[in-house]
């Protein structure tokens, strides 16, 4: 999801829009290392008995409250057009499901195994866009299309590591759901503001995980220390990476932002191997290096 704004005002001199461009990318970066980080500190997190819809909830309610703040402080409309609200609503809807299906992988496969699953939904993305008609499908695109569900099939190759069925199912129904919340973001985004949907991203995704967490008895008020500084944690990250990447957007351009964004999955995996001291296998490593570049090539190409 990108707006397309401007990097810089046509006025601004050649060395402010140099400075603006280098804190982008940097900001772009950034974002990508905080998102990375996020599912070993939700490993530790249920490792101090949270359950996945109490951190989702505590992440998303906590979130949309600053970000309520932060465009009451900027002066951005809080409340969307009547046309507007059933695309907001489909938004809500996907990414809701997405971290659903991506936090709930994390606690069934390994977090590096997740992660790289994940990270095909460029792939689905052009094939969605697609079968949508609102894009053309050539060879070339189509075969990175292949490596990248290759490089699935070769990350869950390795028969040493535990098998859960769901956890496979949960990595890649997230990136299918963000997929579809791109799709969705890409029309959505022609007439509502990004802050706006953002923020409605968020205040639909809390109401749904608040309500589901009561539904069903998952909502835990009485935790640890441990567990209320993780969850802190998780949400104070996710909304400096929110803001830091739609900085990034835009001071340099939708695309240099996502390209800087293929450093989240490999940092992920980076700090799997070196907190939760999780293994890979020659092949899975294949698998994943597989699914990273078959992702830039199809970023880069919708340029």
């Amino acid at each position: 999801m990108q707006g397309k704004e401007k990097s810089c005002p046509e006025s601004s001199p050649p060395s402010e829009i140099n400075k603006n461009y280098t804190r982008g990318s940097i900001a772009a970066f950034l974002s990508a290392v905080g998102f990375g980080s996020l599912p070993v500190f939700a490993v530790f997190a249920y490792q101090e008995g949270v359950k996945v819809l109490t951190l989702l909830s505590f992440r998303f309610f906590f979130t949309s409250l600053i970000l309520a703040v932060y465009m009451l402080k900027n002066r951005v409309a809080l409340l969307p057009k009547r046309e507007e609200i059933k695309g907001l609503i489909l938004l809500g809807f996907f990414y809701a499901i997405f971290n659903f299906s991506y936090f709930t992988a994390f606690e069934l496969i390994p977090t590096s195994m997740a992660a790289l699953i994940f990270y095909a939904y460029p792939a689905l993305v052009a094939l969605f866009a697609f079968l949508l008609g609102e894009e053309e499908l050539n060879l070339t695109r189509a075969v990175a299309i292949l490596a990248a569900f290759m490089g699935i099939y070769l990350v869950y190759y390795d028969f040493t590591v535990i098998i859960v069925p769901l956890g496979l199912l949960a990595a890649v129904g997230s990136a299918v759901f963000y997929a579809l919340y791109i799709i969705t973001g890409s029309r959505s985004l022609k007439t509502v503001n990004l802050s706006t949907a953002v923020f409605y991203t968020c205040i639909f995704s809390a109401v749904g995980f608040l309500a589901a967490g009561s539904w069903q008895g998952d909502l835990q008020f009485a935790l640890s220390r441990q567990a209320l500084f993780l969850l802190a944690f998780i949400t104070i990250v996710s909304m400096f990476g929110l803001l830091l990447f739609l900085y990034g957007v835009k001071n340099t351009s939708p695309t240099i932002a996502s390209m800087a964004s293929m450093i989240e999955p490999i940092f992920t995996v980076f700090l799997s191997l070196l907190v939760l001291a999780e293994s890979f296998s020659p092949i899975q490593y294949a698998g994943g290096m597989l699914v990273i570049a078959a992702s830039a090539y199809i970023v880069i190409k919708r340029a």
